[in-house]
């Protein structure tokens, strides 16, 4: 539709997917649509989007890392619009589905995890590696759907976090090239420096976190950018 309100072109969902299926006969479009309450009209819930040629190439040409992230939409209904993203041999992101649901929770991302998992064939996900940001509810998903995966923290959403109880040029410093390292030794002395600004910094429970996203207590060496925004 060139013309018309947001509320008609969702009113017309069910009949743009049915054109998408005609020409993409292998891609896979999901709509959910649920009652209000009993006796009412049928009302857009969720739908997931996920095109053939994306997923085809995903598997033939990136590498076996998954990013996930989530956004809010400005529209009359609101909700969230989540999505996966890969890395190509070019060090780009390239996109492998999306969804927009009502919200950003567990219900929402073991629902999007579970057709997006089918389709790549992911049962409990040796050899995978999943990024993401710190959402409870992804996490919990993530444990659920694909236990044997390597799950990781993207550093700019921890950093983001951290710098709020940790100020100062010198720490934002030390954080960062403990970050970057990539030798266990350059880590630890890197650590022992941000000791030496204030050891009320070196806590236990960060230490243990350091490993959902420091590159040398990693499986692989992930790239720390690959949240980038969307």
């Amino acid at each position: 539709m060139l013309r018309g309100s947001i509320e008609e072109h969702y009113a017309m969902l069910g009949a743009y997917l049915a054109q998408f299926r005609i020409v993409n006969r292998s891609s896979l479009f999901n709509i959910v649509r649920d009652w209000a309450h009993t006796g009412s009209p049928l009302v857009f819930r969720r739908l997931y989007i996920g095109f053939d040629a994306l997923r085809k190439g995903f598997l033939h040409g990136c590498r076996l890392i998954i990013g996930f992230d989530g956004c809010f939409l400005k529209t009359f209904l609101g909700g969230q619009l989540l999505s996966a993203v890969g890395k190509d041999g070019n060090d780009q992101m390239f996109p492998i589905a999306w969804a927009v649901v009502e919200g950003e929770n567990y219900d929402s991302w073991n629902w999007f995890l579970g057709i997006l998992f089918d389709e790549l064939c992911i049962s409990h996900g040796c050899g995978w590696t999943l990024v993401s940001d710190q959402q409870k509810g992804l996490e919990y998903a993530i444990k659920n759907r694909v236990p044997a995966t390597k799950h990781r923290n993207c550093v700019r959403h921890v950093y983001a976090n951290w710098k709020k109880k940790h100020v100062g040029p010198a720490l934002k410093s030390c954080f960062w090239r403990i970050i970057r390292c990539t030798m266990q030794s350059d880590f630890n002395r890197h650590l022992n420096e941000l000791a030496a600004i204030s050891t009320r910094h070196i806590k236990t429970s960060w230490l243990l976190e350091c490993k959902n996203f420091a590159k040398p207590l990693s499986a692989q060496i992930l790239s720390v950018k690959l949240l980038q925004t969307i």
